[in-house]
């Protein structure tokens, strides 16, 4: 049994793609929360702790920290997350990881 196949003249139609474009952090909160996943970095104390909190690839999160990727809403999520931080104060103004995110004290380290 044969089949029959319409053939058109014209090449069929290439759709055109749509790049996908982040456009919900800003620049400047961009580089703000570049500076939190490095500060989250040296509060877990090396990229793949703070991976696998957030559950991301670590090539993910380093090339969204160094700017080769933009960083996206669910990537500072899931930072908010492993945190406990707010997204709020994520973008805020970066404080050292060891000092108190609501006073600026020194924390103490207990051994």
């Amino acid at each position: 049994m044969s089949h029959l196949r319409i053939v058109r003249d014209e090449p069929p139609k290439r759709r055109e793609r749509r790049p996908h474009v982040n456009h919900v952090l800003t620049h400047a909160e961009q580089a703000q929360a570049r500076a939190a996943l490095k500060g989250l970095r040296n509060a877990f104390g090396s990229w793949s702790a703070l991976a696998a909190a957030m559950d991301v690839r670590i090539t993910t999160l380093m090339a969204a920290a160094r700017g080769a990727y933009n960083v996206s809403a669910a990537l500072l999520v899931r930072a908010s997350r492993a945190s406990g931080l707010s997204i709020g104060d994520l973008l805020g103004k970066p404080i050292a990881a060891d000092r108190c995110r609501a006073c600026g004290q020194i924390k103490r380290r207990v051994a």
